[in-house]
């Protein structure tokens, strides 16, 4: 439930934050007065998604001191949507249909260029599918060449999209940033219905190069699930915008920035084609865009393969290849199990704009293997980790994003954890840090002052506080009486902090603390509402935030009422 809670918030800050970059490049003070516009109601939602981080940090503490907190989230308790083992939303026959043919399916609809079909576009066909549905809807689509811009909006839920194959059923388009358009909405296929899956079927914007901005994909649809599918593009090719995705089996192309987002993702066993970018470009395969340390996002890429295009091969030494950079404040790219051909150059890692992020990215390789692969003369940057086996674990798809709960029943190939044998002799041990790193790494935080009450607060420096007398009476008894006076003035000093501690706690905002008080409001549907263990404001306005990235879902809906107390 935390971890549905988690995603759904993230992606609340992503919307936001996809907002602002539709300003970017708008003429005058547009982007700087949107930002004030919506400063507030960002504050509030990361404030959010830091209580709800902080009580799953509190649950798996408590699973340490022998609950299991893992088994109580994911297993014991069914999570909402579903029955029993398999999820209500994946049925019996989607998972035939997904380890099947195509040609042995009966789908719902048939898109055909040729006539066969009962549509000869797909948009068309997406004027005829159930809205909120709970069944599999299955959507073939002939092969033939679809240019058109398809949208599957968020009403149509388990919507299955399959083709003949990546190369023969392709949906193409040209929208691009240079001609006018802003890169969210040069998109030529935009998915935003959840549990949406895709097979056998190909993606493309041809608008080239030239045109820098133009997204062949956007994935905003949480569980959604790519196989056996093809990506082409040139910047900016598959935009893996937010919630939770998995890619298997994938074809993904193109130059700059062609795998980026701010979902969490997992690409497993795909192909990743770097293609001849412009004379003065360079190319980069991912730019992740974390913007928020606690977002539980990023993108993995495991047991890929990072080749070059042919007409790139030749001029691969001359316009270099990098693996990412940081597109936002706490980009986040794990590349583990993969196969680096030698298009990668030696650095690794390539900055966005000087020094931006370079503290507060995180990059990790492991286990990988080709020319590529070598590590020792990567970039030294203090984001870039050197992490062990038992900690790169956490960044599987079983652990990263769920997948043991979604994936496995639809039949589409999965591996829950590491695909090959780890080395007896972990490469990177000697590397990693003394203290272990995952609370930061994995969207917590170690620094639970901001979250605690100010009681709570004052208790705590008590009880040191007397741990600290003990001590002084413990050295007393052995002789220590020289120490009496000194120890007087060090707790005259920590009087006179607590004090001036004490003085700033009430001239403090209160309305950024997360501090835990009674308040009602009303709710979005008429009800009261109680917020016994959070501001009302913080609350509020994190089911506000609800309806812009899923303004028809009940599953999302029930799930914050029940756990902001809503009646």
């Amino acid at each position: 439930m935390l971890s549905d809670l988690k995603i759904w918030l993230s992606g609340a800050i992503t919307y936001q934050e996809t907002c602002l970059d539709g300003f970017e490049d708008v003429p005058g003070d547009a982007e700087e007065k949107m930002r004030e516009a919506l400063k507030k109601a960002m504050e509030l939602t990361s404030n959010g998604l830091a209580m709800v981080t902080e009580i799953s940090s509190v649950l798996e503490t408590l699973g340490g001191q022998g609950f299991n907190s893992r088994r109580l989230l994911s297993e014991d308790i069914p999570i909402m949507g579903h029955r029993g083992e398999i999820p209500d939303w994946i049925d019996i026959e989607r998972r035939e249909l997904l380890s099947s043919k195509s040609k042995k399916i009966k789908p719902d609809l048939v898109v055909a260029k040729d006539g066969s079909g009962k549509y000869q576009t797909i948009n068309e066909a997406l004027k005829d599918i159930p809205k909120n549905g709970s069944k599999t809807f299955v959507l073939y689509v002939k092969e033939g060449v679809y240019e058109e811009k398809v949208q599957s909006s968020s009403s149509m839920t388990h919507l299955l999209l399959i083709g003949d194959g990546p190369t023969k059923t392709k949906i193409t388009g040209h929208l691009n940033f240079i001609d006018g358009t802003n890169t969210y909405q040069t998109a030529t296929v935009a998915v935003q219905a959840d549990n949406f899956m895709a097979k056998d079927i190909g993606f493309e914007n041809s608008a080239g190069a030239e045109k820098h901005q133009a997204v062949a994909l956007r994935v905003s649809a949480d569980k959604a699930i790519f196989y056996n599918c093809q990506m082409d593009g040139y910047q900016d090719t598959l935009y893996a915008h937010t919630y939770r995705q998995f890619y298997r089996d994938c074809v993904i192309s193109g130059t700059v920035d062609f795998i980026f987002g701010d979902s969490a993702a997992v690409f497993q066993s795909c192909t990743l084609v770097v293609r001849k970018p412009m004379d003065n470009q360079q190319n980069i395969v991912t730019a992740q865009g974390r913007k928020d340390m606690r977002q539980p996002t990023g993108l993995v890429l495991q047991n890929c393969t990072f080749t070059a295009d042919p007409t790139y091969h030749p001029v691969r030494n001359t316009l270099k290849s990098y693996l990412g950079r940081p597109w936002k404040e706490y980009s986040r790219t794990i590349i583990m199990e993969s196969y680096l051909d030698d298009l990668i150059q030696p650095q690794g890692w390539l900055p966005w704009n000087e020094t931006f992020a370079l503290e507060t990215l995180f990059y990790a390789e492991f286990n990988n293997r080709g020319p590529g692969a070598p590590k020792a003369q990567r970039i030294k940057w203090s984001g870039v980790k050197e992490l062990p086996s038992n900690r790169v674990v956490r960044f599987t798809a079983a652990e990263f994003i769920g997948g043991d709960v979604w994936i496995p029943s639809t039949g589409v190939p999965y591996s829950s954890s590491f695909i090959f044998p780890v080395p007896k002799e972990d490469p990177n041990v000697k590397y990693s840090p003394v203290v272990p790193e995952e609370n930061k790494d994995l969207g917590k935080t170690d620094k639970k002052e901001s979250y605690m009450p100010s009681d709570m607060k004052d208790k705590d420096k008590d009880s040191d506080k007397k741990k600290d007398e003990d001590k002084d009476d413990d050295k007393k008894k052995h002789g220590d009486d020289d120490k009496d006076s000194d120890n007087k003035n060090d707790e005259d000093k920590d009087s006179d902090k607590k004090e001036e501690k004490s003085s700033e706690d009430s001239n403090s905002d209160s309305g950024y603390d997360l501090v835990i008080v009674e308040a009602t409001a009303p709710s979005p549907d008429g009800g009261s509402a109680s917020y016994g263990a959070v501001p009302s404001s913080v609350a509020q306005s994190t089911y506000a935030a609800a309806p812009a990235f899923s303004p028809n879902s009940p599953p999302k809906q029930s799930m914050l009422k029940m756990f902001f107390g809503w009646n």
